[in-house]
């Protein structure tokens, strides 16, 4: 999308208005008075009709052939002038409607606790309040930029809690819920977890401030309220499957149930795909029998090869292959700008080119929101 500011816009547009002749140059931003002024919600504000933007004072007529001359240069001009200040004010209300204050990180928060509360009480999700200093100090923005915009996390958060947001340096609403919990103002982040109506489901604890804190907070949490443990990645298993292409072996074994990463290398002198599995939903047979299916299975190996008749070792001679072999299918899309964990890049790999809805499954709100920006 074009991104542009008032003074380069001034700049292009003067340049283009040089070839009028005479002093018809036309005045665009303070030059006429009336700066271009941004206010404090983003929004573009132009004090002048689009008439008043194009007056040009002075114009000399001193022929029929110039003034038809001049005119169609002036309409040119307007038009382009026009068009570059609706394109402004469009790229700046959408960076205001979309992009998160950095201390926030890449989860869709709610921003009104009765509604919080509400959805909570009809979901039978628990809420996860961060009560956050927005704009705030370095620390808050490491916050929001490490923790709050880990995929793991924000998949967890936006998947098993209702997310709200309070603002610890606000008046108002903000200001309101922050008395509410007792919380001291101009802190560093707090997470609290509550239920539908409103009591903590744990005990409030300050300086959780890493990913792996964050995720034992989370999985108590979900533990007490009954639902669904999630957040910890399983403990997988790992075994290689050689094929003749390891850009198709990646795409066709990382679309398997049970198969949590792939990534491209070489064993034995063969290129093979290296598989981390998770054991309770499926087997090294069960796998090799799929990747052999899709024509992609010639060989396996594993760490203990007596598990699976004409298995060979997989040893420390594995070597991965060069980043630019890995994930080949995910190459020019448009997933490639997302964040995205391991797990979810071996399935967006499988499943981009072939099954973009399926693709999509493996998304979190916020990452399908990032696709639309």
């Amino acid at each position: 999308m074009l991104r542009a500011d008032s003074a380069s816009l001034r700049n292009v547009c003067g340049r283009i208005c040089g070839a009028i002749p005479g002093n018809a140059e036309p005045q665009l931003g303070e030059d006429i008075g009336h700066p271009l002024t941004q206010s404090a919600s983003n929004s573009l504000q132009m004090p002048f009709s689009v008439n008043e933007l194009f007056t040009f004072p002075n114009l000399e007529r001193p022929t029929c052939v110039k003034e038809t001359r001049s005119q169609n240069l002036t309409s040119t001009v307007k038009n382009i002038l026009l068009l570059s200040a609706l394109a402004l004010a469009s790229c700046q209300a959408d960076d205001a409607k979309h992009k998160n204050p950095i201390e926030v990180g890449a989860v869709s928060w709610l921003r009104d606790h009765p509604s919080a509360l509400a959805q909570s009480k009809k979901s039978g999700k628990p809420i996860f309040l961060l009560f956050q200093e927005v704009p705030g100090c370095a620390g808050c923005k490491q916050f929001g930029k490490d923790v709050l915009s880990d995929p793991s996390v924000v998949k967890s958060i936006e998947e098993n809690f209702i997310p709200l947001l309070i603002h610890n340096n606000k008046g108002g609403k903000d200001l309101e819920i922050l008395n509410l919990y007792h919380e001291p103002s101009w802190n560093y982040q707090v997470v609290r977890f509550l239920d539908a109506d409103g009591n903590d489901l744990i005990p409030r604890k300050d300086r959780v401030w890493t990913s792996e804190e964050l995720h034992q907070r989370m999985n108590a949490v979900l533990e007490k309220s009954a639902r669904t443990n999630i957040t910890t990645a399983p403990k997988t298993e790992r075994l290689a499957i050689s094929q003749y292409c390891f850009w198709t072996g990646e795409m066709k074994i990382g679309a398997i149930d049970g198969v949590t990463c792939t990534e491209a290398g070489f064993h034995d002198g063969r290129e093979v795909t290296l598989v981390d599995y998770d054991p309770t939903k499926t087997s090294p047979s069960k796998i090799y029998q799929q990747a052999k299916l899709a024509g992609v299975g010639t060989g396996v190996y594993l760490d203990d090869p007596s598990l699976l008749p004409g298995a060979k070792k997989l040893t420390s001679d594995y070597r991965a292959a060069p980043t630019s072999d890995q994930k080949k299918q995910l190459q020019g899309t448009v997933y490639q700008k997302l964040n995205l964990t391991p797990e979810q890049a071996t399935k967006l790999n499988a499943f981009a080119r072939t099954n973009p809805s399926l693709a999509m499954n493996h998304l979190t709100p916020s990452q399908k929101k990032q696709l639309t920006q």
